[in-house]
């Protein structure tokens, strides 16, 4: 997970990970807009960055939809007398 600071974007890796080459193409000015918003110092930093919010935001969305989809009616004090 990234720690990003006001001094920049700080990963913390596994030594084991083993970091996969791609080509991206991305237009210039949404880069530089997110790597001025950020303050990363490259453009890995930003695509790094950029999908661990991604994951981040997904996993917290699914959790939100677990939640809605659970059965309104449980009374948790009923279950708290049983014991």
């Amino acid at each position: 997970m990234p720690i990003l600071t006001r001094r920049g974007l700080f990963l913390r890796t596994n030594k084991r990970e083993n970091p996969m080459r791609i080509i991206l193409n991305l237009p210039e000015k949404l880069l530089q807009e997110a790597q001025k918003m950020t303050n990363t110092g490259n453009e890995t930093e930003v695509v790094l960055l950029a999908l661990h919010e991604l994951i981040q935001r997904r996993k917290s969305r699914n959790i939100l939809e677990i939640k809605g989809s659970l059965h309104q009616a449980y009374d948790y004090k009923m279950s708290r007398r049983k014991r």
